[in-house]
């Protein structure tokens, strides 16, 4: 989650149990999948991260199956639970993570793999769920989720 290709600041709370993680990653032909299970953390990426991205910019597709996790993208706060799904575009700034145990589970792949746009992709993540979805998608990353606290 810091290494050069993708530059992020990791924020760990740190419990009275210590800081623990279990995170695997695997490679399924050209799909990452990634999952971990730790408490509380952010991961915030802002204007200057974005700025140092990797040639070849990656989508990620997560699930929260544990925990009450947060996103925030483009200054709109959201709340995600086991039954939404959050689709991210490496060149947007935002902030994600859990305060508590959690977990999430996620596949990544480039754009390119794709061949259509990145906005086509979020909006059919959109229509996937369409009960969870909010007005207004933003131009580069979508989390169809409840809204957070205003």
């Amino acid at each position: 989650m810091t290494d050069s290709l993708v530059p992020n600041e990791v924020v760990h709370e740190e419990p009275e149990t210590g800081i623990h993680a279990r995170m695997e990653l695997w490679q399924v032909g050209g799909l990452g999948l990634f999952s971990t299970r730790n408490p509380g953390f952010e991961v915030r990426r802002n204007d200057r991260h974005v700025r140092h991205h990797r040639s070849r910019p990656v989508i990620s597709v997560s699930l929260q199956p544990e925990g009450a996790h947060r996103a925030e993208i483009a200054g709109r706060q959201q709340v995600l639970g086991p039954d939404d799904i959050c689709v991210f575009h490496e060149l947007s700034p935002r902030v994600y993570g859990w305060s508590g145990d959690g977990a999430s589970q996620s596949m990544m792949f480039d754009v390119d793999r794709l061949d259509m746009p990145v906005d086509a992709v979020v909006k059919a993540s959109a229509a996937a769920r369409q009960p969870h979805v909010r007005p207004g998608p933003e131009p580069s990353a979508r989390c169809l989720a409840r809204p957070g606290p205003s």
